[in-house]
């Protein structure tokens, strides 16, 4: 009796022999971020060889999350090495180091970016994988495009006497240049991280309506036209929540609210806070607090305890030192982070029509209005 299975493997083994350079049941990688609760909805971390899409609200914490994933980076892979593309011009090296990158393995470039000398840059740091004096070094290589929405063409740029000229010209070239870099990044474990900024959804007919690109992004729509909706392999939806009384907590900071509106890797759509340090990053503890206190499993006011630990009694300021130095409370802690999140994961209600609906129904072609000629 003829066996599937079989089947199956006999087709695998032929097109492998008969269709050169592709992959056969990829397995992708990821590398950790460092914060637990982020790791989990990404489905283990950066995934490897993808493009991941970072967009959302100013003072959201984009940029410092593009740098914390390259420290990350370099922290998990010794011969791991970043390229940071600074169209905005708002980076620097000692800011970098601040995060935890290791600026001896990152290269900054700024002034000047288009997406032709972006894309030209990416190319030619892909080829050195194919060098023979760096053919041992095999470790991922991070590639942060900060950001697309301020990169314009060179058509762009020296279009200073009439703009409508160029209305669309960037949406076709990313179209044409985005595919061929998604290519790269898979063949040479390149990871492409695009930032973008969103901006509001302009119609000319007044009883249209407007819809967002993707089911969460609310009345916005992201920048570089549809390839920046359909090729990247996660979108990253972020957006301050509030700010770090740096009273209660001895540092100052932000609380940004994040959810994937687009996962290849897990389900979609689920809604976390991490906790934002302006000096030192993203950080994982506070992170973790930040969700028990949300699930209200930490009790009091001026004298608090977890619920699950009534017997020690903290203040705010004091919790930090206190789970580095009472290891029952610690012990405690991470007992109680790990419900909250099983929790969290469990009543996180997933859309199965979010991604497909949003993309074919929602996503249109239209050229930009005149309204929108200045913010391209």
């Amino acid at each position: 009796m003829a066996d599937v299975y079989e089947l199956v493997k006999e087709i695998e083994e032929d097109l492998k022999e008969t269709v050169k350079d592709v992959s056969f049941n990829e397995e992708i990688e990821t590398v950790p971020t460092g914060i637990d609760l982020f790791d989990t909805i990404l489905g283990g971390g950066i995934p490897v060889g993808k493009l991941i899409l970072i967009t959302g609200s100013p003072g959201g914490g984009k940029t410092s999350l593009a740098a914390s994933a390259i420290a990350s980076l370099h922290r998990n892979y010794p011969n791991s090495l970043a390229l940071y593309l600074d169209a905005e011009q708002s980076m620097s090296k000692n800011r970098l180091a601040e995060l935890g990158v290791d600026t001896d393995r990152a290269i900054l470039i700024s002034q000047d970016l288009t997406v032709e000398k972006v894309s030209q840059i990416i190319v030619r740091a892909a080829a050195y994988r194919e060098n023979k004096k760096y053919k041992g070094i095999t470790d991922p290589f991070f590639v942060v495009w900060d950001s697309e929405s301020a990169t314009m063409t060179t058509k762009q740029l020296e279009a200073t006497d009439d703009p409508s000229k160029v209305v669309g010209q960037k949406s076709n070239m990313l179209s044409l240049t985005i595919p061929k870099l998604v290519n790269i990044a898979n063949k040479y474990k390149m990871t492409f991280i695009v930032i973008s900024q969103l901006r509001d959804k302009i119609s000319m007919n007044p009883y249209a309506g407007s819809s967002p690109d993707l089911k969460g992004l609310g009345d916005k729509r992201i920048t570089g036209g549809n390839v920046m909706r359909f090729h990247p392999f996660q979108i990253v939806y972020m957006k301050p929540k509030e700010d770090i009384d740096i009273d209660a907590y001895g540092f100052s900071g932000v609380v940004s609210e994040i959810k994937l509106v687009k996962n290849k890797l897990f389900r979609p759509n689920i809604k976390i806070n991490i906790v934002l340090d302006y000096i030192h990053g993203y950080n994982d503890f506070w992170t973790r607090e930040n969700l028990i206190r949300q699930s209200k499993c930490i009790k009091g006011t001026a004298w608090q305890y977890l619920d699950n630990c009534p017997d020690i009694k903290f203040r705010k300021s004091e919790i930090l030192n206190l789970y580095n130095t009472n290891e029952l409370f610690r012990a405690k802690f991470d007992e109680l982070y790990i419900k909250c999140k099983d929790d969290l994961l469990k009543s996180s209600v997933l859309d199965t029509s979010v991604i497909e609906e949003s993309i074919e129904d929602d996503i249109t072609d239209e050229p930009f209005t005149e309204q929108e000629v200045s913010s391209i």
